[in-house]
């Protein structure tokens, strides 16, 4: 919806979070390529629809949202008759999701990068450990200076 500027100084604006308790919660969980993301959208619904704080109307929603770089993320949205307990809901259904996924097998997905280590056709020196322990040195040069 684009609202003009001239209607914030001249309109009337609304707050409906003023008038209306209901509030939304959105709880992003990643989880790893490869997991079954129709049983993963199954138990983030089914958690929310069984918290006793979660409203039924509107009825909470799971969506596959986007395919990240380590991660398929999820988004929980449900709402909340109002802000008393908004931080303990939260903490209920993140400790709720993460008991389910492992049960289920489902892994939480964490950032991974691959490493491509390639060789050099030059040959490298291997640093020593220096004899006095001090930490490493380079090996000492067999050549005599001219």
């Amino acid at each position: 919806m684009i609202i003009p500027n001239k209607e914030f100084i001249t309109g009337r604006v609304l707050n409906w979070t003023l008038t209306d308790p209901v509030n939304r919660i959105v709880i992003k969980v990643g989880i790893a390529y490869g997991s079954n993301t129709q049983q993963a959208a199954d138990i983030l619904l089914r958690l929310a629809k069984n918290h006793p704080n979660v409203l039924d109307d509107p009825p909470p929603g799971v969506s596959l949202e986007s395919f990240g770089d380590s991660a398929l993320n999820f988004v929980l949205r449900c709402f909340l008759p109002n802000l008393d307990g908004r931080g303990t809901v939260i903490h209920e259904l993140h400790m709720a999701i993460d008991s389910a996924f492992r049960e289920a097998g489902i892994e939480i997905a964490f950032p991974q990068h691959d490493v491509h280590v390639r060789s050099l056709d030059l040959p490298l020196p291997i640093l020593q450990p220096a004899a006095t322990g001090g930490g490493p040195s380079w090996p000492k040069s067999t050549e005599k200076a001219a």
